[in-house]
């Protein structure tokens, strides 16, 4: 799943992010990595946040946003990420897999109830890591809750619990009527859908979560990467960090 598969795979981006992104654009970063960072902020922000959100305060349904804070493209200057963020990480610049540091980027999520007040706005931090044509993604933002229901299994890796979830994610037509089977993977968590895309296409997608002094670490891939080697790189940066 490159750039222009995602940015299809999401529904249309509000104008104000799109003008933010073509204004960071005019500062020489790449209007397609800005556009792909933010839409992967409002997937994780959603799948992560607002689970937590729901579960501690029955809000119902709640809509996620992102915008771009900055973006880099070396490690020299995680230290000014770090205050950023107000936390501090640990971030490799590669991992034994073959994945290298591309780029970061700082973000900023807001969650809307569904009258459109704001519940709450935070940073996030992510790292990009590419090998060949796979893209891998760390994810960084303050620990809440571990995440939990159907579809998460819990594993443990050099002392640590790693909350771990696999599920396809499928990008549908607007007038796509979900099938049987569709409704039954849902509520077992391997299914997640969403509608605006120009025709039916699926992606593996897989996350492993864990918490280290006091970030929660979330390291993502929509390029079909098995569980065990995401885990294996969670385990690197937990070695590093002690």
């Amino acid at each position: 799943m490159n750039a222009d598969s995602l940015m299809q795979a999401m529904n249309e981006l509000p104008e104000d992010l799109i003008a933010e992104a073509l204004e960071t654009e005019r500062q020489r970063v790449p209007v397609k990595r800005v556009l792909r960072t933010l839409l992967i902020a409002a997937v994780i922000a959603v799948f992560f946040s607002v689970t937590a959100y729901a579960a501690g305060g029955n809000l119902g349904s709640i809509t996620s946003s992102a915008r771009m804070g900055r973006h880099w493209s070396t490690l020299d200057v995680l230290p000014k990420a770090e205050r950023m963020l107000g936390l501090g990480m640990t971030v490799p610049e590669r991992f034994e897999s073959g994945f290298v540091f591309a780029d970061m980027d700082i973000t900023y999520s807001d969650l809307r109830d569904p009258d459109g007040a704001i519940v709450k706005t935070y940073p996030e931090f992510y790292a990009n890591y590419t090998r060949g044509d796979q893209t891998l993604i760390l994810n960084v933002q303050a620990w809440e809750r571990a995440p939990g229901g159907a579809g998460w299994l819990e594993r443990e890796q050099d002392g640590t619990t790693l909350y771990c979830h696999s599920f396809t994610y499928k990008v549908v037509p607007v007038d796509y009527r979900e099938t049987e089977e569709d409704t039954a993977r849902k509520e077992t968590g391997e299914l997640m859908i969403a509608w605006g895309g120009d025709e039916v296409e699926t992606f593996p997608m897989c996350f492993v979560v864990f918490e280290r002094g006091g970030a929660a670490y979330e390291l993502f891939s929509y390029d079909g990467l098995a569980m065990d080697e995401l885990c294996a790189m969670a385990g690197e940066i937990i070695r590093m960090d002690e």
